[in-house]
């Protein structure tokens, strides 16, 4: 019987699977993130694949059958102009990414990784999201609640950010962390059918 398993611990992904009625496990292995391009299509592809990878590797000591083990893996980044704008070190870079993503649009892209056996699927969604101008306030009352620190771009558009949001062109779900409908179609594409 094929056992689902999820890369990641965010518990955002975690949710957006809950939702689609997919039953799963997470085994998230700690390992260093590493890419060597700044073209943001390329990361999230490559970092995706580098969680999937090094989660298959070790299925089986985790008691999984890599033979009839589902395994989803994806990671998201958040770009602007030329720059990727990743989880900020502090405040005060916090504060600076809102400042410069206010009143502009930017992009959010996720990875995604399917891996079935042999059989594996990697691919990318896009949303592009419109920022309303944020005044200092705005983004000072949002940096107090503490909500940016382990956000991409410094933001979560599911929480107290979602009213920073003029206009989302694309998947909602790909902006929090997993696509819903690129990951339907890839599932179904890769295994032949929607087992969930």
């Amino acid at each position: 019987m094929m056992r689902t398993v999820l890369a990641s611990a965010s518990p955002r992904r975690r949710d957006i699977l809950k939702a689609m009625g997919v039953n799963f496990d997470i085994l998230a292995i700690p390992h260093e993130e590493k890419t060597g391009t700044n073209v943001p299509e390329k990361m999230v592809e490559e970092l995706a694949r580098q969680k999937g990878e090094i989660c298959f590797a070790h299925l089986g000591e985790n008691g999984y059958d890599p033979k009839d083990t589902f395994l989803i893996a994806a990671d998201t980044v958040v770009a602007f102009g030329d720059r990727i704008l990743g989880k900020p070190k502090d405040r005060e870079e916090a504060r600076a990414m809102l400042r410069a993503l206010s009143g502009k649009t930017h992009h959010v892209l996720t990875g995604l990784y399917l891996r079935y056996g042999d059989r594996t699927v990697l691919v990318h969604d896009r949303a592009d999201v419109q920022f309303a101008p944020l005044g200092d306030g705005e983004i000072e009352h949002y940096l107090d609640c503490g909500e940016y620190a382990d956000k991409a771009g410094s933001y979560g558009i599911q929480g107290r950010a979602g009213i920073f949001v003029r206009k989302i062109d694309g998947d909602y779900q790909n902006v929090v962390g997993l696509p819903c409908r690129k990951f339907y179609e890839e599932t179904v594409k890769l295994l032949g059918f929607w087992p969930y």
